[in-house]
């Protein structure tokens, strides 16, 4: 039996971030992680916005 889409994903990713040789597109992921693109923008976006607000958290201790 396959793995599900997500199993996919996190394995391509967890793969791709262990080869950081180059940066790659949006297509090249998605294709390398065998899902949509629109997969690859969600967890960019939510990536994005935990980076966000972690450093908002930073920034905030740093300047009371």
């Amino acid at each position: 039996m396959g793995r599900t889409p997500s199993k996919r994903i996190d394995l391509g990713l967890a793969i791709l971030s262990t080869r950081p040789r180059k940066p790659r597109t949006l297509e090249e992921i998605a294709a390398f992680c065998d899902c949509h693109n629109t997969a690859i923008s969600r967890i960019e976006r939510a990536a994005l916005a935990k980076l966000r607000a972690r450093l908002a958290g930073i920034r905030a201790d740093l300047h009371p």
